[in-house]
C-alpha cells in the first residue's frame, strides 16, 4: 500500500505521466531546439565573419556599373562638406550643396 506522497515515479514531478507530462515534454523539447538553433546561428556567422573581406557589388541601383580599374572617373570633393563626389554629379548627396 503506498501512502500520502509516494509515488511511483509517473506522479507530478516527472515528465512521464500526468495531465501536464505532455506540454513539460514539449516546452522541454522547443528549450533544447532553440539551443541548437543559437548555435547553428552563432556558428554560420563565425564563419561568414571570418571568410575574409567581402567582394563589392558590380552594379550599383543609383550609380550604375561600376568602371573598370583603368576607367576610374575624376573623383573631387564638396566645398561645403568636404565628402567625396563624383565628376558627373552636379550636387553634393551629403549636404546637397551645389557641386559648380
Amino acid at each position: 500500500m503506498m501512502g500520502w506522497g509516494m509515488t511511483t515515479g509517473a506522479g507530478v514531478g516527472s515528465l512521464g505521466g500526468g495531465a501536464w507530462g505532455w506540454v513539460a515534454g514539449l516546452l522541454g523539447l522547443g528549450f533544447q531546439l532553440g539551443v541548437l538553433g543559437l548555435v547553428a546561428v552563432g556558428i554560420a556567422w563565425a564563419v561568414r565573419s571570418l571568410g575574409g573581406p567581402r567582394r563589392a557589388a558590380t552594379t550599383t541601383a543609383a550609380a550604375g556599373p561600376m568602371p573598370e580599374a583603368g576607367e576610374l572617373p575624376m573623383r573631387r570633393v564638396c566645398p561645403n562638406c568636404g565628402q567625396p563626389a563624383r565628376a558627373e554629379w552636379h550636387h553634393c548627396p551629403h549636404c546637397g550643396a551645389p557641386l559648380e
